[in-house]
């Protein structure tokens, strides 16, 4: 069993809407033995991978694929579902797989869910030799398999933090790109972006974090603002700790004043020696060195976002940062404005607080302290407590950063099916910019960024696409694709306000991803449907049957264009009050059930270059751009006027 190659597939696809890899399996010879003739095969499968018994696979049910298992299945299919399962053990929740023939005698596509192309490719590759392992009655070590891939999801995957958060904006609907191997995430699109990395925003000020690690200024700080800290000073000596500590009053806690909290950290200290020592241990830090009163009670870490207590939790030990518990209720209302005021006070808009209280209930004064406000907090401790079920500090943190109502989303208009020609997308392109706003364009032309060309290549991949949408000036896009980028990369956004279809694509020169009919195009060009917000809509061509059949894939509205004003399809559509466009002699007609129409009227002088005596193809351009700009609620003088005085570069496309 051979894996002939694998592809990253990063963005909306024929699978799936999250990024994947897929693999191409040449199972060779196994085509003639499934699973149910192996002896042995189940056994050694289920015995190194009990977890195989919770796949439902498509029986749905709990042992489903095991059901499938016994009755026989084909090595890809298994391979699948190890590889999920292998992911699973190591940390990584990917639930999503298939496999499908590819016409091909013994070659299937085996395709699985992966945050990271390393990772994905990794459980493909040790999926791979256990099937062949339990097929051969060969030993194989699993743990260290799992091992393995744990190590390195920890190496590239999300932080527990980091995860937690684009999870979070996730299920809000909001966009996520990841900006580096690391943390760096960017929640949202264009302008309507927010940047995170882990727990610090872009909204961390630099002097804030830097009071944040300098516990003297902090202490200070908040001392004048009335927070209840611990009394201490910098001393310069271990001479001068002790007679710190003798000032303050036993016991004390020495410790670095620039840092982590447990930077030079020495707790409970009574004697001379002990405190001369903890002050030599912390200078050799090579920072000043704090003194402080001691502070005995319940050590705890309220996490604060956007200016409220989302989150508490308790340590078993004062000052421990081990054996956590929930507090988030047991906090006390006084505390937790107390907390908040501290974090206003040092400038942060996330922070995590550390404090000690005799009674976390109680009022704070007179019986706690804070002693001390972190940026970019980890969020470990809230997320794997030992005795408690997690709070939602990934929702809270992004309801900070988009408040309830925003989804970070600018308008997207993709398109399919254009042919040779970019004449619709920088038609839709000049519209938006004549509306005001800021557009970038992906197309076949080139990249474009408002009325500036940044690129001449052909810019309808993935990269290309995803630059534009990571740049915060841009507050429109148009995207125009293919089948072939489908395919290899999927889509560089994850869903679109308007979805395009000008024609069915040909199935030409995609042989080599096993698209060879006709038939099978429709099955790839609705993933431009597929991506349609539910706010948003689909501009379909009604002339073209195949792409008519793709309306029942919309979330959203269908619009439907022709150049048949007596179309069937759109005279059908039209009488369910849907929206249509077609064309007559003297222009274009907007219409809408039985409402009045709208005509975008076309002046003689102009009509063999954008009217009836026109190429049907640019018409067709036309009439789907007009469609795409009325789905986004243009005003229609602007798309009529733009359309007439429209720049010769523009129009001269459609004949390239």
């Amino acid at each position: 069993m051979k894996i002939l190659r694998m592809n990253w597939v990063r963005g909306p696809s024929v699978w799936t809407y999250r990024s994947i890899i897929e693999a191409v399996l040449d199972i060779g010879e196994l085509e003639d033995f499934p699973s149910n003739t192996i002896p042995g095969y189940y056994e050694r499968l289920t015995a190194w991978l009990p977890g195989l018994v919770e796949h439902k696979c498509g029986v749905g049910e709990r042992g489903g694929f095991l059901q499938r298992l016994r009755e026989g299945t084909w090595p890809g299919h298994v391979m699948e579902h190890v590889a999920l399962e292998l992911q699973m053990q190591a940390g990584m929740n990917t639930a999503f797989g298939k496999t499908r023939m590819t016409g091909e005698h013994a070659v299937y596509k085996v395709v699985i869910r992966a945050f990271d192309e390393a990772v994905g490719r990794l459980a493909l590759e040790s999926a791979r030799d256990l099937v062949m392992a339990a097929i051969n009655g060969t030993p194989y070590d699993v743990p260290a398999a799992i091992a393995r891939l744990k190590a390195l999801g920890e190496q590239r995957c999300f932080s527990a933090g980091t995860a937690c958060i684009v999870d979070a904006a996730l299920a809000r609907g909001i966009p996520c790109i990841r900006l580096n191997e690391s943390n760096l995430v960017q929640l949202g699109h264009g302008a309507a972006q927010r940047r995170i990395w882990a727990t610090t925003t872009d909204r961390t000020s630099a002097i804030a974090a830097g009071i944040s690690r300098d516990k003297d200024l902090l202490r200070g700080l908040l001392k004048g603002a009335g927070i209840p800290v611990p009394e201490g000073r910098v001393a310069n000596s271990a001479e001068d700790a002790w007679e710190a500590a003798e000032d303050i009053g036993l016991p004390v806690t020495v410790k670095s004043a620039i840092g982590g909290r447990e930077r030079g950290l020495a707790l409970n200290l009574s004697t001379r020696e002990q405190v001369m020592a903890a002050w030599q241990a912390a200078d050799a830090l090579g920072d000043d060195v704090i003194v402080e009163k001691f502070i005995p009670g319940h050590a705890c870490r309220l996490l604060v976002a956007g200016g409220r207590v989302v989150a508490a939790t308790r340590y078993a030990e004062a000052h421990s940062t081990q054996n956590g518990s929930d507090a988030t209720s047991q906090i006390h209302p006084g505390t937790a404005a107390l907390a908040a005021l501290a974090v206003r006070v040092t400038g942060l808009d996330i922070a995590g607080v550390d404090l000690v209280a005799q009674d976390l209930a109680a009022p704070l004064p007179g019986q706690g302290v804070i002693v001390g406000v972190h940026a970019g907090p980890d969020l470990r401790m809230h997320l794997r407590p030992s005795v408690y079920d997690p709070p939602p500090v990934g929702e809270a943190i992004v309801e900070h950063l988009f408040p309830l109502g925003e989804s970070g989303r600018i308008p997207i208009v993709g398109m399919l099916g254009g042919g040779a020609s970019s004449f619709a997308p920088r038609l839709v392109s000049s519209w938006l910019h004549l509306h005001g706003l800021r557009t970038a364009l992906a197309c076949q032309e080139g990249l474009f960024l408002g009325a500036r060309q940044l690129s001449k290549s052909d810019s309808r991949g993935y990269d290309a696409g995803e630059r534009m949408l990571i740049n915060r000036t841009v507050q429109a896009a148009v995207f125009e694709t293919t089948p072939r980028h489908i395919l290899a990369e999927g889509l560089p956004y994850d869903r679109c306000q308007v979805g395009v279809v000008l024609a069915m694509p040909s199935h030409e020169g995609l042989q080599e991803h096993y698209v060879s009919e006709a038939r099978q195009m429709p099955g790839v060009a609705r993933t431009q449907v597929d991506v349609v917000l539910p706010t948003g809509a689909a501009v379909l061509n009604a002339d073209d049957p195949a792409v008519l059949a793709l309306a029942e894939y919309s979330d959203g509205e269908v619009l439907l264009f022709s150049l048949d004003e007596q179309n069937p399809a759109l005279t059908a559509h039209r009488a369910r009050g849907g929206r249509v466009v077609f064309a007559r002699p003297q222009g274009v007609v907007l219409a809408q059930g039985s409402g009045p129409e709208q005509m975008l009227s076309v002046p003689p002088s102009t009509r063999t270059r954008i009217g009836c005596d026109a190429p049907d193809d640019v018409r067709r351009h036309i009439l789907a751009a007009v469609a795409a700009a009325w789905a986004l609620n243009l005003p229609i003088e602007l798309v009529h006027a733009g359309l007439l005085h429209m720049r010769k570069s523009v129009a001269m496309s459609a004949y390239h």
